[in-house]
């Protein structure tokens, strides 16, 4: 689902950021007039990333709209993740955008403050059908499409880190499962004994934990264990050189370098999943990554929620989710394509992709069909969504897609590789940062 996204949008077409982070006041359903859907024949354009299994049941989503709506003609769209968000700059470019299209979160307001989301607060009307679809969504889920008070889009996958963990390892190294209890501590502790030169050339081949470093989740989320923060509130203001963002970079380069307890990038190379090949006994990863692990028939596993902070930290709540639904604003066909988004984020709509078992939905009747085991441990999500808050400080920070370019740069050029200690390297990341942030 997410690696760190690279600058696309913003290199081929100005928008211009927005003001502030997203308001999380719920939408009031209201009483206002919304216009019914046309009976004669529309056509709408329908676009949306994903691979081969996750495009499948977005199809079979749209085949079950089309089935109601016989009258809505509908034009599908898919590509892979990579090469979407190019083809939407030519589009945006062009004035040609979809009717509805798939959005990443980070793209959001970029998107809005340009001009090309419609304003989707009326969907909520009492007695209309996509208020009827839109009942029984999180409220956090809506919040995190709701710019200045406009509701911009709707949540169609939900996600939140975990720790998977391989029970065959634990089991032969005599420790206990991880729990929600766990600190950073208990698991680098349990790594230690579960990184093992198995053929004894010394050169480790098992290691005990890893994060998903190339998501900007977990590392969001790295950082809020140690009290750190990217940025200030208002979005305006990079913090990554204080002495708490320090400790976690630091911390990420220690298990790698200095503990050991995690793999070098040499070691993993041309390895697409160091976790299912066993080479991992501890992983962080996102919902999205259960798909993958559903897949392992070599051990069993299990998930629980991310470790705390040493000091009890806590940054492993839902996340804004991906891919969320919007409706071009200069759709022909207002109502239909208002209608065709919401019926994505529907119970029906959500039922399916919860059957297909890939990306994590977000209505509950989605959950339970999703969340059927494995894993055993499938509980601790629920306990995650409707426990802890938002890890992403704010939806809206200027240039959004421009920081995390720099993140996946300066991760790769600079963290991973052990280049440049902490202390040396983030003044002038934080530069960096600050540069692209005061950018107009």
């Amino acid at each position: 689902m997410k690696k760190l996204f690279v600058l696309l949008v913003c290199a081929t077409i100005v928008l211009s950021a927005c003001t502030g982070p997203a308001p999380t006041q719920k939408v009031e359903a209201t009483t206002a007039s919304v216009e019914e859907p046309s009976p004669a024949p529309v056509s709408l354009r329908f676009s949306a990333w994903g691979n081969t299994d996750q495009l499948a049941a977005i199809a079979n989503i749209v085949t079950a709209f089309r089935e109601k709506y016989p009258n809505i003609e509908i034009s599908e769209e898919y590509d892979p993740y990579d090469g979407y968000w190019e083809k939407k700059t030519t589009q945006i470019a062009g004035s040609t955008l979809p009717d509805v299209f798939a959005i990443a979160s980070d793209y959001v307001c970029d998107y809005s403050s340009a001009g090309l989301l419609s304003n989707l607060n009326d969907t909520f009307a009492a007695g209309t059908p996509t208020a009827d679809y839109l009942t029984g969504l999180p409220q956090q889920a809506l919040a995190n499409l709701n710019v200045d008070g406009v509701q911009v889009g709707y949540p169609f996958a939900g996600g939140a880190l975990l720790l998977y963990y391989n029970k065959d390892m634990l089991d032969k190294a005599g420790l206990e499962y991880p729990n929600p209890d766990w600190t950073l501590q208990d698991v680098l502790t349990a790594a230690a004994k579960l990184s093992v030169d198995t053929n004894q050339d010394g050169e480790l081949e098992q290691w005990g934990y890893m994060p998903n470093y190339l998501t900007i989740e977990d590392f969001d989320a790295i950082m809020h264990r140690f009290g750190a923060r990217w940025f200030s509130e208002d979005g305006k203001t990079a913090l990554s050189n204080s002495p708490e963002a320090v400790k976690a970079i630091q911390f990420l380069q220690d298990i790698i370098w200095t503990n050991k307890v995690s793999p070098r990038p040499q070691d993993i190379e041309g390895v697409d999943c160091p976790f299912c090949a066993g080479f991992v006994a501890m992983y962080e990863d996102g919902t999205w990554f259960m798909s993958d692990a559903r897949d392992i028939t070599d051990f069993a596993w299990d998930v629980t929620s991310i470790p705390l902070g040493f000091e009890g930290q806590q940054a492993g709540g839902p996340l804004l989710g991906n891919p969320n639904f919007v409706v071009f604003s200069k759709t022909q066909h207002l109502e239909e394509s208002k209608l065709l988004a919401a019926f994505m984020a529907s119970p029906e709509g959500q039922a399916i992709l919860g059957e297909a078992r890939g990306r994590m939905p977000v209505q509950t009747v989605g959950l339970t069909a999703w969340g059927s085991t494995p894993p055993d441990n499938i509980g601790v999500i629920a306990d995650i969504l409707a426990t802890q808050p938002t890890i992403r400080e704010s939806l809206c920070v200027k240039h959004f897609v421009e920081f995390t370019d720099l993140q996946y740069r300066t991760l790769e050029g600079e963290i991973l590789t052990n280049n440049t200690p902490a202390a040396q390297l983030m003044p002038g990341f934080t530069q960096e940062i600050q540069k692209i942030l005061d950018t107009p």
